[in-house]
C-alpha cells in the first residue's frame, strides 16, 4: 500500500501543473467600509436574468465582486404583464480549513438583516451549500440556478395572499393585506472545485475531507447565528414569521450535515416530564401521571433539505436510531428531507468505490454496518422512508400528448441549463387551488397554538401512503412502517425526476420542493391527523415514549412500551 503513496503524490502534483488549481481566495471581496468612517455594509444593485440595459448584470465582474447583491429580475403577472421583483443574495465563503475566507462577508449579511427589519417586516432566509466541482464564482451554474429558485420563492411571497384567495371557501380579508417578507439568499461557497480539467475526479478524497472541515468550522457558526436570528425574530413558537430553510447538494450536503447533525440528534431525543393527571398529548388521564414524553422534534431553522448528499450512512445512523424509536403527533413538522436520485451514479457507484479504498482497514460488525460505511445514506435501503415517483399519464392520452421524459442538458458556465428563466414562470398556474391546497390559518397566537391544520389525506395503494399534491408530474409515496408524520424523510427519486447527480434544478423536482415547503412548513399541514399507529403491546393513546410502529424496523432498537 505504501508504494502507491509516491505515485498518488506525483499524480496530484501533475494534475496541479497540467490542469491548474482553482482560486484559493474569496470571489466576493467587497463587504463593508473600514474605520474611521462608521462601519456599514456595501451592496450593489444588479440585474439577474435577461440583460436589462439600464442596470449592471449580476454576472459582470464589477457587480460579482460584492458579497451583498441587491438583485432585480423580471417576471409576469396573471395578465402576462411584465413586472419587476427584487431580493438580496449574500455570499459567505470558506477556505480548505473551514475558516472564513473573509469574516466580513458574514458580518455584512447580519448588518443587512438588521436593516431589513425596518417597519417590522420579516424575512425568508434561504441558504444553499454547493457541492463537489463547484464554487462561488459568479459564473458557476449553481449560482445561476439557485438565483432562479430564489426568484420563484420571492414571486410566491409577493403573491401568496392572491394565491390563498383562489382557494375554495376563502374569506375575503378586510383592511391591509399581509406584508410580503423580504427574501434573502445565502450562498455558502467553498473550494468544491479544486482542480480544473479532466483530472478533477481525483480530488474526491481531499474534497470530502474538506467538506467535513468546512461544516464543522465556520459554517456551523454561520448557521447557528442565522438560527438565533430567526429565534429572536419569532418570540412565539407557533408563529414563525421569519423563516430559515437550509439546503446542501453533494458534498455540500456533507457540509450541512457535519454542521448540524449533533443539533438534530439533541432535538430528536429531547424529552419532558408530564405533570400528574396528564399524558403526553396533554389530555386528562385517570391515574398517576409523570410520564416521560418526547418533545416535538424541531428542525434547525424551519427545514433542512439535502439533495444527492455525498456522505455515508454510518454518519446518519445515530440520528436514525433516535428518530425511529419514538412517536410523532399531528403537530410534528418535517425536520430533514434527504432526496437521492436512483440514477445518481456519482453517489451510487463512484462514492462506494472511494469509500472502499478509504475504509480498507475499518472493521464492520455486520453486513448492514458494512453497507452503511460504503453507501451514501440515500442509496442504503435501510434508511429509505419515501419514494418520489413519476406520475403515470392519464388513460387515453396519446403519445404525442404525454409528458416527455426529463432530459439531461449539457452543463455550462454563466447559465442554468435545468430551470426555465424566471420571466417564463407562470406562478398563477403553480398556485392553482387544485394543485396547491393551502388552508387559512387562525389570526391570533392563542388560536394557532390550540389548532392543528387539516391533514393531507393519503391514498393507500399497495401498502403505501400516496400523496398527489406536489404537482402534475410527481407523487410521493411513504413506507407504512413509519409514522405518517415521521419528520426525517429519506426519499429515493425516480431518474425521470432527477436524472443524475447534478440535474437537481429541473422543473418537476423544484416544483415538488416549493410545494412541499409551502404546504408543510409555511402552511403547517401535517401528513396525517392520527397521533400514532397503536398496535404495539402496552401502547395507549397519549403517545408516551416510545409508542408506534416505527420502532419495529428490522434491527430497529427498543420495544414499543410505555416508560415512566
Amino acid at each position: 500500500m505504501m508504494l502507491w503513496l509516491p505515485r498518488i503524490m506525483l499524480l496530484s502534483a501533475a494534475a496541479g501543473t497540467l490542469f491548474g488549481c482553482t482560486q484559493f481566495s474569496a470571489y466576493h471581496t467587497k463587504t463593508s467600509t473600514s474605520p474611521p468612517a462608521p462601519i456599514t455594509y456595501e451592496v450593489v444593485d444588479c440585474f439577474s436574468g435577461r440583460n436589462k440595459p439600464t442596470m449592471t448584470t449580476c454576472e459582470e465582474e464589477v457587480a460579482g465582486s460584492y458579497a451583498i447583491q441587491h438583485r432585480h429580475y423580471r417576471y409576469q403577472d396573471r395578465g402576462h404583464v411584465a413586472r419587476t421583483g427584487e431580493y438580496h443574495m449574500a455570499f459567505v465563503e470558506f477556505d480548505d480549513q473551514g475558516w472564513f475566507a473573509d469574516r466580513r462577508q458574514m458580518e455584512a449579511l447580519f448588518m443587512l438583516l438588521r436593516t431589513l427589519e425596518e417597519n417590522d417586516r420579516h424575512t425568508l432566509i434561504l441558504v444553499y451549500a454547493h457541492g463537489w466541482k463547484h464554487n462561488a464564482s459568479g459564473c458557476d451554474n449553481n449560482v445561476h440556478c439557485f438565483s432562479r429558485l430564489v426568484e420563484r420563492m420571492d414571486i410566491l411571497e409577493r403573491h401568496l395572499d392572491e394565491a390563498k384567495a383562489m382557494q375554495p371557501g376563502a374569506v375575503e380579508q378586510k383592511g391591509p393585506g399581509r406584508v410580503p417578507r423580504h427574501v434573502v439568499a445565502v450562498y455558502v461557497g467553498w473550494r468544491g472545485l479544486s482542480l480544473k480539467g479532466a483530472l478533477a475526479n481525483i480530488s474526491f478524497w481531499t474534497r470530502k475531507a474538506t467538506a467535513e472541515r468546512v461544516g464543522r468550522g465556520g459554517v456551523k457558526e454561520l448557521l447557528t447565528r442565522l438560527n438565533d436570528y430567526r429565534r429572536v425574530r419569532n418570540p412565539s413558537r407557533d408563529e414563525a414569521k421569519t423563516q430559515l430553510a437550509i439546503a446542501g447538494h453533494s458534498f455540500g450536503g456533507l457540509v450541512v450535515y457535519s454542521a448540524l447533525s449533533h443539533s438534530l440528534i439533541e432535538r430528536a431525543s429531547s424529552v419532558h416530564r408530564t405533570s400528574t393527571g396528564t399524558v403526553c398529548n396533554g389530555s386528562a388521564e385517570s391515574g398517576p401521571g409523570g410520564l416521560t414524553c418526547y418533545d416535538i422534534a424541531t428542525s434547525f431553522g424551519d427545514l433542512i433539505v439535502l439533495v444527492n448528499p455525498a456522505f455515508e450512512g454510518s454518519l446518519y445512523e445515530p440520528l436514525f436510531h433516535v428518530a425511529t424509536n419514538r412517536c410523532y403527533s399531528a403537530r410534528q413538522r418535517p425536520v430533514l428531507v434527504t432526496v437521492t436520485s436512483a440514477g445518481d451514479s456519482a453517489t451510487g457507484r463512484a462514492f462506494p468505490f472511494g469509500r472502499y479504498i478509504n475504509s480498507l482497514f475499518e472493521h464492520a460488525g455486520s453486513g448492514s454496518q458494512r453497507d452503511s460505511i460504503l453507501q451514501t445514506v440515500g442509496h442504503d435501503k435501510r434508511y429509505e422512508t419515501h419514494r418520489l415517483e413519476w406520475r403515470d399519464e392519464p388513460a387515453g392520452k396519446t403519445p404525442q400528448q404525454a409528458e416527455p421524459e426529463v432530459r439531461v442538458p449539457e452543463e455550462r458556465d454563466c447559465g442554468c441549463p435545468y430551470l426555465d428563466v424566471t420571466e417564463d414562470f407562470k406562478w398563477w398556474e403553480f398556485a392553482d387551488p387544485a394543485k396547491l391546497p393551502l388552508v387559512p390559518r387562525p389570526t391570533t397566537e392563542a388560536a394557532r397554538a390550540a389548532s392543528t391544520p387539516p391533514a393531507i389525506t393519503p391514498v393507500i395503494d399497495h401498502g403505501r401512503r400516496v400523496y398527489g399534491v406536489y404537482g402534475d408530474r410527481v407523487i410521493l409515496s411513504g413506507d407504512m412502517k413509519y409514522s405518517a408524520n415521521y419528520p426525517y424523510l429519506v426519499i429515493t427519486a425516480d431518474p425521470k425526476i432527477i436524472a443524475d447527480h447534478n440535474a437537481i434544478y429541473n422543473e418537476p423536482f423544484i416544483e415538488f420542493l416549493h410545494k412541499f415547503f409551502l404546504l408543510h412548513v409555511a402552511n403547517s399541514r401535517p401528513f396525517e391527523a392520527d397521533v400514532c399507529h397503536r398496535n404495539a403491546p402496552g401502547c395507549q393513546a397519549g403517545g408516551a415514549l416510545p409508542c408506534e410502529r416505527s420502532c419495529e424496523l428490522p434491527d430497529g432498537g427498543a420495544a414499543c412500551t410505555l416508560q415512566e
